[in-house]
């Protein structure tokens, strides 16, 4: 799936709390509204969790960045949640979020 992203941000370590290790990564974009009858247009954000490993993959890149993002759908407490399990840039967005993510 196409999309700009717009930011990103990792966190890993041990928690106080349980003692247990942890590695979060997120990823924010803006994703093109697409409808068969026209009622959508522009833009929405979006969050996608993932791992640190793939936001210091790209994290040398400046943003905005339209990527190709590889989206798996998980299983997690229970619900489910589409996850990024691969990110290949595209090329460093020009002009406005909004017509970049066009």
């Amino acid at each position: 799936m196409k999309a700009l992203l717009i930011g990103h941000e990792f966190s890993e370590g041990i928690s106080k709390k349980t003692g247990k290790g942890y590695a979060i990564g997120r990823l924010y974009a803006a994703v093109k509204l697409d409808s068969a009858n026209g009622n959508a247009k522009g833009a929405m954000g979006a969050q996608y969790d993932t791992t640190p490993e793939i936001v210091r993959s790209i994290a040398h890149n400046p943003l905005p960045l339209e990527v190709e993002l590889e989206i798996e759908e998980v299983m997690r407490f229970g619900n489910k949640e589409s996850r990024v399990v691969g990110v290949k840039p595209i090329q460093r967005a020009t002009g406005t979020a909004m017509k970049a993510a066009a």
